[in-house]
């Protein structure tokens, strides 16, 4: 196993598929095998990607443990994880504020050299505090779920949505579906999601909006 082959954004239009070599596994590390990622928004986003061009997609990945560092604990190989690709010291002034995404630390780590990769190494950082084994029941297609669902969990949590709450959800994607989901769980007794596209709007009822609204 000498190189792996990585998703790499490069410009409008063109990703490539490009090989590299296996990343080397440090003493708090693990090597993870992809078998399934998520396309987030910003994968999608040229404005987003372009200044950080030619760039490893992917950042919702699971997977198969296949290496593990000689001194890492609570996980072994075998074991089928998530793991994040950014992750906050959980100390630092905006980390105790709550504010995790502003912690210098969430920009410095990443998953190498990314999730749409045959293989990819999850470092110390990111293995102590943000990957998780997933539970049997759970598959890999669902695993890629946790981040996006995690992101939408918070802004209903920031919005503080509650019994009895009326909640208006605009965009009926997959954050937007969630969130929608979300409220109701929370309390919500009416939630309303917009959209412009038919598809999605079919999808919403199924998710537990109450009103569907074609913008």
């Amino acid at each position: 196993m000498g190189e792996v082959r990585v998703a790499v954004y490069h410009g409008p239009g063109d990703i490539r598929l490009e090989e590299r070599p296996v990343p080397k596994v440090g003493p708090r590390d693990i090597l993870v095998e992809m078998r399934a990622c998520g396309v987030c928004g910003s994968d999608l986003m040229d404005w987003y990607l372009l200044p950080r061009a030619p760039l490893p997609l992917g950042h919702e990945p699971t997977g198969v443990v296949v290496e593990v560092g000689r001194e890492v604990e609570g996980f072994s190989e075998g074991n089928r994880v998530f793991a994040h690709h950014h992750v906050s010291c959980m100390t630092c002034r905006f980390c105790r504020r709550g504010q995790f995404t502003l912690c210098p630390r969430f920009r410095e780590t990443h998953l190498d050299p990314g999730g749409f990769a045959d293989f990819f190494r999850v470092p110390e950082p990111n293995l102590a505090l943000d990957t998780f084994r997933l539970p049997d029941p759970i598959s890999f297609e669902e695993g890629t779920l946790i981040e996006p669902l995690a992101c939408c969990l918070r802004a209903v949590r920031k919005a503080q949505v509650g019994l009895g709450d009326r909640v208006a959800v605009v965009g009926a994607g997959p954050s937007g579906l969630m969130i929608a989901f979300l409220s109701k769980l929370a309390g919500a007794t009416l939630v309303a999601i917009s959209d412009l596209v038919p598809y999605r709007l079919g999808a919403a009822g199924r998710f537990g909006a109450d009103l569907v609204v074609d913008a």
